[in-house]
């Protein structure tokens, strides 16, 4: 016997866990088949000195720190739905599974989005600065 007990055959009391379940599989591979492309994108820009890519050392930063996040994620999404059905209690898994969902969905796209409008951002709140600084 090696001590490991093996998986429970009897149905779930609440089948919105196990859809929970699904949709965090389909969220795990669709973060990675996202990331992961993403990833050989800023590398392809970083090889043609692509300005938009190596102009802003905080925008590349921000993009590296997303795919990193979203592949990470991804596979956090995976690893957690597999080992739900065991560890998780049928009861709080559904809302679990939510949480890890739009947890990792959303950090990755904070990255992108702060990113994206970093430079713009920026250029704002230095002219307001400096317009500030002219009235004092």
């Amino acid at each position: 016997m090696s001590g490991v007990s093996p998986p429970r055959s009897d149905p779930d009391p609440d089948p919105g866990a196990a859809l929970a379940v699904r949709r965090t599989v389909r969220t795990g591979w669709l973060l990675l088949a996202f990331s992961l492309p993403f990833g050989l994108t800023l590398e392809t820009l970083h090889a043609w000195k692509a300005p938009l890519y190596v102009g802003s050392e905080m925008r590349r930063e921000m993009w590296r720190l997303a795919h990193a996040h979203g592949t990470l994620l991804g596979v956090v999404c995976l690893v957690w739905a597999a080992l739900a059905e065991n560890h998780v209690a049928p009861r709080i898994r559904a809302a679990v599974a939510r949480q890890v969902r739009w947890g990792a969905v959303l950090m990755p796209l904070g990255f992108f989005a702060g990113a994206s409008s970093t430079a713009r951002a920026i250029l704002r709140w230095g002219c307001c600065w400096r317009r500030w600084a002219r009235c004092c």
